[in-house]
């Protein structure tokens, strides 16, 4: 009698034929440090370009996403409850050809704060990430942010300045800044309100916080149940405020959800914003 074998190929990263051949193109998560160490994903080698990256359960620790390539898709589950850190790339593109999904955990994104972007060589605003993705969706406990990520302390366009007797101001950038000099403009507004993307500047004090980095989401439909956020650092005492919120971009055919969009201005300790 004949004998039929069905052969099951599980599609894990990194997983090889007898040929060298790789099969499969879902990267699952499974240890902690840099995403360009293969022995921190399931299968023991980084993803490639076209790949299905995935975090769940497997591993919930952090992740530096060192690579610089465009994937198929890129979800975080429920049971992820760490934080991706992008930091900052030649092309600030972070791009896949399907769907971006962010169910639990985060997904932080630096800012660049040595691009010209609308500046200029001397005055540099600084430049986010893109997001590109046929669908973009943050799940009621998923969360996309660039907080914290723009100019530093006393730096940027909007920075901030010290007006005497230990006190500072916040920085600025949609808005004027708490106690914004209007004699040397610090704390002032810049950028361009129809295009944002510039980065939000720090506050007057060494220990002020930055300010929030810049977010610009391209796709067909987006779906915010969690929370998208690009808010400035708070400031450490009730003399000291913090930094501007940054840019938030949406170009997509939907929006919908029920969840947080925000670029907020970090507050002083007595909870004024900056």
């Amino acid at each position: 009698m004949e004998k039929r074998v069905t052969v099951i190929v599980a599609a894990l990263c990194g997983l090889l034929g007898t040929a060298g051949m790789a099969f499969g193109d879902i990267c699952v998560w499974s240890g902690s440090g840099e995403a360009s160490d293969g022995a921190n994903w399931v299968g023991r080698a980084e993803p490639q370009a076209g790949d299905d990256v995935v975090f769940d359960g497997t591993s919930t620790a952090a992740c530096v996403w060192n690579l610089e390539l465009e994937l198929g898709s890129w979800t975080q589950t429920i049971a992820y409850s760490g934080k991706v850190t992008v930091p900052v790339s030649e092309s600030m593109l972070f791009k896949v050809t399907g769907d971006i999904a962010v169910h639990g955990g985060e997904l932080v994104f630096a800012g660049d704060t040595t691009a010209i972007g609308d500046g200029t060589a001397e005055e540099p605003f600084g430049v986010g990430y893109t997001l590109e993705a046929a669908n973009i969706v943050i799940g009621a406990n998923g969360n996309i942010n660039a907080d914290g990520q723009g100019f530093g302390a006393r730096s940027g366009p909007g920075a901030g300045d010290i007006i005497g007797n230990g006190h500072y101001r916040g920085g600025g950038y949609g808005g004027n800044a708490a106690l914004r000099n209007n004699v040397s403009g610090k704390g002032a507004p810049y950028g361009t309100p129809a295009m944002p993307t510039a980065l939000g500047s720090g506050a007057g004090s060494t220990t002020s916080g930055a300010g929030g980095g810049a977010l610009k989401l391209s796709a067909l439909n987006t779906i915010v149940d969690g929370t998208l956020s690009a808010d400035g650092a708070d400031g450490p005492e009730n003399h000291i405020f913090g930094g501007s919120g940054g840019s938030i971009w949406i170009v997509s055919g939907t929006l919908q959800g029920e969840g947080v969009i925000a670029a907020r201005g970090g507050m002083n300790k007595s909870g004024w914003c900056g």
